[in-house]
């Protein structure tokens, strides 16, 4: 597993090589967002873990840290944790909904953060199983399709274009087969949160998935509330 490493503080970027080659990963370390690019047009990452720290670089414009993690996500198809440090909540909520796969704080502790790297690579690889590959076909009565390899939904022959995090959703949800999945179930299997019976993170992303599948013209609710619990699939 090859993680490339952007921070400009070079004793934490050579800290973190060290934790995450104890889990078994490759490590590349750089120091700017223009780095970040030219190694990922030359090698094929499985995790980036950017330093909210990384400056633009050599671009002619100055690119907001949400547009970079977007960028990322969108051609590169990495999964991506961002070091944050002096932010506020907003600004962290900002970076999961650009496609964030996690915000760690610093300073951290070593086991924490091999544990959410851990996390994030499951979540990358198919929470469920890791041997899932290739298209996860939904029942014929609701359309859905999943493409595994391609991280991408599709009901009725629609790409929804969803977000990493919208995306975990709705793949839970069906893996649940129709189930009602608990608000705790769901974090969980997003998250890796443990213990957290709310439905406060998922409310946006369920709502963002919503308008995109109405914004595909597309007149069937995907998604059922079970106000107080969870959601399902509709069906």
């Amino acid at each position: 597993m090859l993680t490339l490493i952007a921070d400009p503080d070079r004793e934490y970027a050579e800290t973190i090589s060290i934790i995450l080659r104890r889990e078994d990963h490759k490590t590349s370390i750089v120091s700017s967002r223009d780095e970040v690019s030219e190694f990922l047009s030359m090698a094929l990452a499985d995790l980036v873990v950017l330093s909210s720290a990384v400056a633009a670089g050599d671009r002619e414009f100055i690119e907001p840290l949400p547009g970079t993690v977007s960028r990322l996500r969108r051609e590169h198809h990495v999964p991506v944790i961002v070091l944050v440090e002096r932010v506020s909540p907003n600004e962290i909520a900002t970076l999961f909904d650009a496609g964030a796969s996690d915000c760690v704080r610093k300073p951290f502790h070593p086991a924490e953060f091999a544990a959410r790297a851990r996390a994030v690579v499951r979540q990358a690889r198919g929470y469920w199983t890791p041997a899932n590959e290739g298209i996860l076909a939904a029942p014929a009565d609701d359309g859905l399709v999943i493409d595994e390899k391609g991280r991408r939904a599709y009901l009725r022959g629609i790409d929804l274009r969803l977000s990493d995090l919208e995306y975990q959703i709705v793949c839970a949800l069906k893996r649940g087969n129709g189930k009602v999945l608990t608000y705790q179930e769901l974090n969980e299997q997003v998250w890796d949160y443990t213990n957290l019976n709310d439905g406060t993170l998922l409310r946006g992303h369920v709502s963002a998935i919503r308008k995109k599948v109405a914004a595909a013209g597309i007149r069937r609710r995907l998604i059922r509330t079970v106000y107080g619990v969870g959601y399902a699939l509709h069906q």
